[in-house]
């Protein structure tokens, strides 16, 4: 599995977007997002994955600077990526979701058959996005993170098939 976080300057194609709230000064290893890589190995993903984190030997930098890098770092591994996985576990403290609400709206209208979402039983202020994403995915969100990231896989896989097929008929055209 190759991990490709926020501080990277190379993002490659095809991967799967971590996408959710991020405790400020976070560090990966503390991270819901470790998890999610681990869940990820387990089921026998080997691909990308874009992290938007940096990893734990690099400081976040909160300036104006630091926040733009970061946000173009982000658009630009969302462009890239496969799939984009909505895991929100917000809390109304220090995870507010704020950037992941506006990130969902987005590409949930433009990419919904990439977009995948799950959330935990009982985190507040979700009923928009649940709505949004049944009516513009048809699909249920998941409530626990195995199951969220089981679905990407699928969702990926379902992308993947499409891609081959897409490049079969452009080779083959008569």
């Amino acid at each position: 599995m190759e991990l490709i976080f926020s501080n990277n300057k190379e993002i490659p194609y095809g991967g799967i977007f971590l996408a959710g709230p991020t405790k400020r000064n976070s560090k990966y290893s503390k991270s819901w997002r470790k998890e999610a890589v681990d869940i990820l190995k387990e089921l026998g993903y080997d691909g990308i994955v874009y992290i938007p984190e940096y990893e734990d030997t690099v400081e976040f930098d909160d300036s104006d600077e630091g926040v733009d890098e970061q946000t173009e770092w982000e658009w630009e591994a969302l462009g890239k990526s496969r799939v984009i996985v909505f895991w929100v576990p917000r809390n109304m403290t220090d995870m507010m979701g704020f950037t992941t609400n506006t990130e969902f709206g987005k590409y949930t209208t433009l990419r919904p058959d990439r977009i995948v979402l799950g959330y935990p039983d009982g985190t507040p202020k979700m009923r928009y996005m649940k709505k949004m994403y049944n009516d513009t995915c048809n699909k249920d969100a998941k409530t626990t993170l195995k199951d969220t990231l089981a679905e990407s896989l699928e969702v990926y896989e379902y992308i993947n098939d499409r891609f081959r097929f897409e490049k079969m008929q452009r080779v083959h055209i008569w």
